[in-house]
């Protein structure tokens, strides 16, 4: 299975020159951004990280895509795996 997560500060930070202070949002704001894709569906979400304005093309996948979420502090523990 795959999954997406906070991922861990040097790859955040140093990889792709991100700021790792809001670990939690982050991995909160991508999560509603991307579920809605995975669905088929428009996404209008302006969020404190990401602003995902994508829509119009997306067709429904033939099969339900899971989406899995690690979590690496508290705040994430109630949306991890559900």
């Amino acid at each position: 299975p795959r999954g997406v997560g906070p991922s861990p500060q040097p790859v955040i930070e140093a990889a792709l020159g991100l700021s790792y202070a809001p670990p939690g949002r982050h991995t909160e704001e991508y999560v509603r951004s991307l579920a809605p894709l995975l669905r088929g569906e428009d996404v209008a979400f302006d969020g404190e990280d990401f602003k995902v304005r994508l829509g119009g093309y997306n067709a429904p996948p033939a099969h339900p895509i899971p989406l899995l979420v690690a979590a690496l502090a508290p705040r994430l523990l109630p949306g991890a795996g559900s």
